[in-house]
């Protein structure tokens, strides 16, 4: 199974990846919405995790496009505790 990780910051993503690879998943670790985009072009992904708090609702974009695809599972990230930026996740 293959996971795309696009997270922003380094820390969260370096500490996210590591974690998947330990449980056995063979994960990508991006962080911007180019390297994601990049990626995609050239493979697919089962699982998509990502961070709904990149700058310029570049998160939101990313998690659209994936519900475009269909065929892609989406955990969507945030950090913010408001209803609205949960809600524009989904």
């Amino acid at each position: 199974m293959r996971i795309i990780l696009v997270e922003g910051d380094a820390r969260s993503r370096a500490a996210l990846h590591g974690h998947l690879q330990r449980e056995g998943f063979d994960v990508e670790a991006i962080g911007s919405p180019l390297e994601f985009y990049r990626s995609m072009a050239t493979s697919s992904c089962d699982i998509a995790v990502v961070d709904g708090d990149l700058a310029e609702g570049a998160g939101l974009d990313i998690l659209s496009w994936l519900r475009g695809m269909g065929n892609v599972g989406i955990i969507a990230l945030s950090t913010g505790n408001e209803a609205r930026n949960r809600i524009a996740c989904f």
